[in-house]
């Protein structure tokens, strides 16, 4: 009885403190002149291992890939879950700076384009970034910051305060 206290305890301490996420953008993959960019440039480029990367950053998140026309879109999708790493920002921005330089080094003249947005909820923040880039530089914004004052964000703070102390 007590193996499942103590793991509900920690479920229910995880659920409280951790930051909260919702996701949802596309990468764009084509090409610069009006051809289009096959299945066989996909797999050359090998991003399996980045996309895996970010699903381990991000434990629940919808990964689609899609061949259209003229390029290749790689949707995200994830709707508030927790996630434990408190610097999400940076490590998917890396995540996108390598797939961007892969992107860039192929032969093929590919170009990429970035469209994510991310809204996190914290310890009573509320935060929307969105992730673009221009070329292979990527960066993302905080374009929009609130803070809740409601009983959980007040409890929450309360447990993240007692845990540093």
């Amino acid at each position: 009885m007590r193996k499942y206290t103590n793991i509900l305890v920690t479920m229910l301490k995880s659920h409280i403190t951790g930051n909260y996420i919702t996701l949802r953008g596309e990468l764009i993959i084509s090409s610069t002149g009006l051809s289009n960019v096959d299945n066989h440039e996909y797999e050359q480029l090998s991003l399996e291992e980045n996309i895996a990367h970010i699903k381990d950053l991000l434990p629940g998140v919808k990964i689609s890939v899609i061949s259209g026309v003229c390029d290749i879109t790689i949707h995200f999708f994830i709707y508030n879950q927790v996630v434990r790493c408190n610097d999400i920002y940076e490590k998917m921005k890396e995540e996108f700076s390598v797939i961007a330089d892969k992107v860039y080094d192929y032969e093929g003249h590919l170009n990429l384009r970035i469209d994510v947005v991310a809204n996190t909820t914290s310890m009573g923040e509320k935060e929307e970034v969105r992730f673009l880039n221009k070329g292979r530089v990527v960066e993302y914004r905080i374009v929009k910051k609130e803070y809740e004052d409601d009983l959980i964000s007040k409890i929450r703070k309360t447990i993240c305060q007692k845990r540093r102390e």
